[in-house]
């Protein structure tokens, strides 16, 4: 499987709307669990 099918397959699954309400909350989740994972880093670094 090239580069470009692969793309082109991407390409294809996002154009549909099912995948992209599946893929919204995931992100969300992700940018959450970043956020969160930063936070604590932070307050660790404080407490030091």
């Amino acid at each position: 499987m090239t580069g470009k099918c692969f793309i082109e397959n991407i390409d294809q699954i996002s154009k549909r709307k099912e995948v992209k309400a599946m893929v919204g909350p995931v992100v969300a989740i992700g940018l959450i669990v970043v956020a969160a994972v930063a936070v604590a880093a932070v307050v660790k670094s404080k407490q030091k």
